[in-house]
Order: C-alpha cells, then structure tokens, then sequence
C-alpha cells in the first residue's frame, strides 16, 4: 500500500512558503482564506509579531508548524484520496499532488474513471486505480491536463498556466508496467 509521507515529500516541494498574492496568505499551500482555522495561522502571527512580515518563500522554523502541515495534508487530502489502500505508490502520489493543487480533483479523477462523482475517492474510483492502473493513471493523467488546458485563458489561469504544466511534467505521463 501507498505510503502517505512519499506522497507529501513530493507535493511539499511543490507547495513553497510563505506568500500573500491577490486570493490570500498562504503558507506550505495552506491558504488563510480557504482554512482560517488552521491552528499554524497562530504560531505563524505570533512569528509575524516578533519579526515582523516574511519575505516571499520564506519556510518557517517555528516548533510545531511542520507536524502542524503534515497532519493537515494527511487529513484533508491523504484520506479524502483513500491514500493508504492505494496499491501503487506512483498514483498515490500523483492524485494526492492533484488533490492538493486542485479544489475539484476528486471530482475529475471520478468522472475520467467513470466512476460515481463524489468530492473524494470512493469504493468504486479505488477499484479501478487498484485493478487498472494504467488506465487509471492515463486517465487521470489527462483529466488533470485538461483542466489546466481549460483554465489557462482565465486571470489565474494566465498567471499559473507554465507553472501548472511544469509541475504536471513532473510526473511520468504513463504508468511504468512491470
């Protein structure tokens, strides 16, 4: 089965430090806006009030706020994904990158499975990624493309477009078969 902390190594390289831009304040990929209560926000302010505002990128050493995004990640994602009875590591990284950098992955790996459209992986996206995963990973694969491909005329999309299909191009485009 997938191993969570292999998935998030990855996907925490992706996800940077700090930034404020025009949507919110976000730290590791977490943004203030979309998770206000995350308790990091408090050991991030507390830093801010001593040292005053981080440059752009900045990764904090505070004590605490790694387990903090971890258990995060693990959480909203990592389980959202069925991440743990996932057989083939190199899918489990992927859609857990997916899940990350897209609020409506799980409904698009869904619907490019043919699967029943929930907000996570289900009992029926997991049997095919489990059963068929080459043609869940190309499936996959795609549908991830195709909403880049999509959203690349819009503000955010115009803005992150190169960054987007740089960081898709990280991945392999097909599943290595055994």
């Amino acid at each position: 089965m997938a191993d969570f902390l292999q998935a998030y190594k990855i996907t925490r390289g992706h996800e940077g430090g700090y930034v404020v831009d025009g949507y919110s304040e976000t730290y590791a990929g977490i943004t203030r806006k979309g998770y206000p209560h995350w308790q990091g926000w408090q050991l991030i302010d507390h830093w801010k009030k001593i040292h005053g505002t981080p440059a752009r990128g900045t990764v904090f050493n505070i004590e605490g706020l790694d387990l903090l995004v971890i258990a995060f990640y693990k959480k909203y994602f990592w389980e959202r994904a069925l991440g743990d009875a996932i057989k083939n590591q190199t899918i489990a990284n992927f859609i857990f990158d997916f899940s990350v950098n897209s609020f409506s992955a799980f409904i698009k790996i869904n619907r490019a499975l043919g699967a029943r459209v929930t907000n996570n992986i289900n009992e029926d996206s997991l049997k095919i990624i489990n059963e068929r995963p080459g043609f869940a990973y190309s499936a996959i694969f795609q549908a991830r493309k195709n909403i880049y491909d999509r959203n690349k005329k819009t503000r955010i999309g115009k803005k992150n477009y190169q960054g987007w299909i740089a960081r898709l191009n990280k991945f392999p485009k097909q599943l290595a078969t055994v």
